[in-house]
């Protein structure tokens, strides 16, 4: 039940099964590589078709990466901006295929060095189970003050669901914003909404969601 704790798992899930998403510039292009790959199925070389399909899979990866890059908010008055990392996975679970890509940037405040982090994952899967989740808060707004170690709120604006949090114990801040096929992730490491409120406010999250579709 404590959106913190999921959010933690997915990062340790992350951790675990990720591949890094490469510029892959010098190989040949998607129609190309899907030509050769069929060619392979029927001359029955599955390893040489694994691997052709393995490259297209990882360009559709870095393209998606880059279409969503766009919706990071530039650095606020008085903020550095980071480089953004893009974290991509493709394989089959239990549940059927699986694709994911999460993408992060690093904001930091000039004046005393604090850091807000930004996450945006596009990951179905994992999106149905938070937007369950958060179902439950609104169902059951009671449960927003259940811990005294948390200040907790949740809204709905635009199709999103956002849940903010201050958490008495790590002095930190946190908003989760979560759609369809995408989840906003805002972490910020003091005990303070603001900063993360305006990031959160200065992203196209509209655009974002459309661009799931």
């Amino acid at each position: 039940m404590k959106l913190k704790n999921v959010w933690t798992g997915f990062v340790l899930l992350l951790f675990v099964m990720t591949v890094f998403v490469t510029a892959i510039s010098a190989q040949e292009d998607m129609s190309s590589l899907v030509d050769k790959g069929q060619q392979a199925i029927k001359s029955g070389e599955y390893q040489t078709a694994l691997e052709l399909f393995q490259q297209v899979v990882q360009q559709l990866q870095s393209k998606l990466s880059a279409s969503i890059e766009k919706f990071f908010p530039g650095a606020l008055s008085g903020w550095e901006a980071g480089e953004i990392e893009s974290q991509s996975w493709a394989g089959v679970t239990e549940e059927g295929t699986q694709n994911m890509t999460n993408l992060t940037r690093v904001y930091t405040r000039k004046s005393d060095g604090a850091r807000c982090q930004i996450n945006i994952t596009n990951w179905p899967m994992m999106v149905q189970g938070l937007k369950q989740s958060l179902q439950v808060y609104k169902q059951m707004p009671q449960l927003l003050t259940a811990d005294p170690d948390k200040q907790m709120s949740f809204e709905e604006k635009n199709g999103w669901m956002l849940m903010k949090m201050l958490d008495k114990k790590s002095k930190d801040a946190q908003i989760n914003a979560i759609h369809d096929h995408f989840m906003v992730n805002v972490e910020f490491n003091k005990h303070e909404l603001a900063p993360a409120e305006q990031y959160v406010k200065s992203m196209d999250l509209t655009g974002l969601s459309k661009s799931g579709q």
